[in-house]
């Protein structure tokens, strides 16, 4: 049988280094408090009257403390260098904020002066060809409760001959980059940098920890998808020009009856979650839910995950005997839903 290999990343490297320096500082606070409490005692035995008790033997204790004492000052100075490499290593290899930055550029290269201009995720080399644009970050995102974004995001541009990049009129496309987004461009001897502060950033997907989702997020999942469909009467009759020609178009209810996620399965840095659950609606029409439940392939969920399907997997009908408009339709559902996992 074939020997599973532990695949070695920068990532898990520095996971291991930051570990270690860790398990240093804890073993070392562990053996000051040790020659501490042997002192203390060593003391007492002297001031009870203990003739054994040596000046060797309280110099030899007093050294011990302070050599411990010692240690566990590196040790932290250790663990703060583990701690800033760590970031670098994070903010190098997982950078989720600047590859949002970057794709967003791309889709308005004109307003950022980049159109036919490479975009990259990463910091340029000192070969960087030019014109290339390079999109990084410096420190990893802070990731929000609800999977969001905020941090520091460099853009540099490498041009030929260091022609100046950063006019004033960069600053119309920082602000269409993010309502949040602000930064100040400045012209370089290679070219020019940006640098830009985003906060609430719903980037490609929700960032939240590896593993089953957490409180409710799977009943948030399948409200959203009632929502979606509650909101749809509108949107369907705008869609079809009939708003604006005194249609009315009847107030859709729904509700949650149950949900639950019933599968996790972790693929490479993202995690596929399976939400299945119970949701009713009154005044909807089948056509409406067929075309809300399309709709909701590529919604952000918070504490959830970007949606991938929605699947209904068997649909009955609750009769009101007295008015059937009100007739309830009650759809069982599978959402599959993928979240990006946290790295820290």
């Amino acid at each position: 049988m074939a020997t599973k290999k532990n695949i070695t990343t920068p990532i898990n490297e520095s996971y291991a280094a930051l570990n270690t320096a860790r398990e240093t500082l804890a073993n070392r606070q562990a053996l000051v408090e040790s020659v501490t409490e042997a002192r203390e005692e060593l003391l007492a035995r002297l001031d009870s009257g203990d003739e054994s008790v040596t000046a060797d033997d309280i110099a030899a204790a007093d050294f011990g403390v302070r050599r411990a004492e010692g240690l566990v000052n590196a040790a932290k100075r250790d663990l703060d260098q583990a701690e800033r490499a760590h970031r670098k290593v994070l903010a190098d290899h997982d950078p989720t904020l600047a590859e949002f930055v970057a794709a967003e550029i791309q889709k308005n290269a004109w307003a950022w002066s980049l159109y036919g201009v490479p975009v990259n995720v990463g910091r340029p080399g000192k070969d960087a060809p030019t014109p290339s644009a390079w999109v990084y970050q410096d420190e990893p995102a802070k990731v929000g409760k609800l999977g969001e974004l905020s941090g520091l995001v460099t853009l540099e541009v490498r041009t030929p001959s260091g022609a100046p990049y950063g006019h004033s009129a960069l600053m119309h496309a920082i602000h269409e980059l993010h309502p949040s987004a602000n930064g100040n461009p400045s012209p370089g001897p290679t070219g020019g940098t940006v640098r830009l502060r985003l906060d609430g950033v719903k980037a490609s997907h929700p960032v939240l920890p590896a593993g089953p989702l957490r409180g409710l997020a799977a009943d948030m999942v399948l409200s959203d998808v009632v929502t979606e469909v509650t909101e749809a009467g509108p949107k369907v009759a705008k869609r079809f020009g009939v708003l604006g020609r005194r249609a009315h178009v009847p107030a859709i209810s729904g509700n949650v009856r149950s949900a639950q996620e019933v599968d996790t399965k972790a693929d490479g840095n993202f995690t596929r979650h399976t939400v299945e659950g119970v949701i009713s609606f009154t005044r909807a029409s089948d056509e409406l839910i067929r075309q809300a439940l399309a709709d909701m392939v590529g919604y952000w969920s918070a504490k959830a995950g970007r949606v991938e399907s929605v699947v209904v997997t068997s649909e009955r009908v609750e009769s009101n005997p007295n008015n059937p408009a009100l007739d309830v339709k009650v759809l069982s559902v599978r959402v599959v839903v993928v979240s990006r996992n946290l790295l820290a």
